[in-house]
């Protein structure tokens, strides 16, 4: 195995172990009754929130790469992130200044245990329309989330609950090795995808720009009512979809390709073109806080 074939298999199980760390770390954070106090809002904001992650921003990146013309690859890299929902990565933007994590976790939740049912939904579709040929089985996606986030989450909220100052130790100890998990991460992730980087054609770069931008957009202005955190917070749930996701499909439905460092190059994409919206929101925290 060379150099790109380790980093590649390394991302895996990072990934494996920088999620787990990263959900109960949130979870251990939050107070059992605000977790609950965010499902007590009416099913129509659930609901809305759901199409417009699950729907609009599918269907405006399909739009967005047909526009732009973008390689078969690249744009179907593009699609596949984009009908995978529920990138747990949000979460640590969740607990920064300016965000609701009990909000995070609550939307987490919802759109991984739906994702064996929309996912699979959106590959038919995709399959029908375009010569993709993806195969997954909502089975494959349970097994993937339900150790990754579900289990988590449930463990963090419990021992938040009965075991107050366990959770807190515990969320420490999580924070720790989460910060050490993700500098590994970005460092492979720049040696599987940052060669990457430079054969993307500039329309890819422009794509993804307006892409981020107006699922940034749509998530801040027509999700979150009137309240500066929720209106934050679900711009990141709608710009963000899942990669560890879109990895499993890819390794599924075209083995031969070796499509994951591909992802990790669309991460760091995103990481970059994401930048000018969290240095606004930086900004204007500042301006409300003097």
């Amino acid at each position: 195995m060379n150099i790109h074939d380790i980093s590649i298999a390394l991302i895996s199980s990072i990934v494996n172990l920088l999620v787990p760390l990263l959900v109960i770390n949130t979870a251990c954070r939050m107070s059992f009754r605000e977790f609950l106090d965010e499902w007590k809002r009416p099913p129509l904001y659930f609901i809305r929130v759901f199409l417009i992650v699950n729907i609009v921003v599918p269907l405006i990146t399909i739009g967005i790469v047909h526009l732009f013309k973008l390689p078969p690859i690249v744009g179907g890299i593009l699609i596949i992130v984009a009908i995978c929902p529920g990138d747990p990565s949000f979460l640590m933007e969740s607990k920064k200044r300016g965000r609701k994590p009990a909000l995070a976790v609550a939307f987490l939740l919802m759109l991984t245990l739906t994702a064996p049912l929309t996912i699979p939904l959106w590959i038919l579709i995709l399959n029908i329309f375009f010569p993709y040929h993806l195969v997954i089985k909502p089975e494959a996606i349970m097994l993937k989330m339900i150790p990754l986030v579900t289990l988590p989450a449930i463990l963090g909220l419990i021992l938040r609950r009965y075991k107050p100052e366990i959770a807190e130790k515990f969320a420490d100890t999580a924070s720790v090795l989460y910060k050490a998990a993700l500098i590994i991460a970005g460092v492979i992730a720049i040696v599987a995808g940052g060669s990457k980087l430079i054969t993307f054609p500039l329309a890819a770069w422009a794509a993804m720009f307006v892409l981020i931008l107006a699922s940034i957009w749509i998530g801040y202005s027509t999700t979150g009512g009137d309240n500066f955190e929720e209106r934050n917070t679900l711009a990141f749930i709608t710009a963000l979809g899942n990669p560890a996701l879109a990895i499993l499909i890819t390794r599924v439905s075209y083995p031969e390709l070796h499509l994951t460092s591909l992802i990790c190059a669309y991460i760091l994409m995103r990481f970059l073109l994401i930048m000018p919206y969290k240095i606004w929101i930086s900004k204007k925290l500042r301006n409300a806080a003097s």
